[in-house]
């Protein structure tokens, strides 16, 4: 693991949706495997080392089923032997103009 703000840039192969950045900065101990998925045209949306402190974490977008996801640890083990936490953006929809609010109960 490395210290913090000790990043390199990484490619990604799904630019941003808003800001359309085809590069980001990686923290350096996991920058490769990062790499190495967006080469595979993994959508990743985010990542830490850990810094000592935590396993290294990934966030990949939404859409990937359990066979996919199974498939990108594989992956992941491959490349690196630590443990990861790896987590999904899941799209909810919590309200329309229509209806107003869905749920009453928000996670923050």
């Amino acid at each position: 693991m490395c210290k913090w703000n000790t990043c390199v840039k990484v490619k990604l192969y799904y630019p941003r949706e808003f800001s359309k950045t085809t590069e980001v900065w990686v923290d350096k101990c996991i920058a490769n495997v990062i790499q190495k998925l967006n080469n595979e045209k993994i959508h990743t949306e985010s990542c830490c080392c850990g810094h000592n402190k935590a396993d290294p974490s990934l966030v990949i977008a939404d859409g990937y089923n359990d066979k996919e996801i199974k498939k990108i640890i594989k992956m992941i083990k491959q490349w690196d032997n630590r443990n990861w936490n790896i987590k999904q953006w899941r799209i909810k929809t919590v309200a329309t103009t229509k209806l107003g609010i869905i749920e009453e109960k928000h996670n923050v």
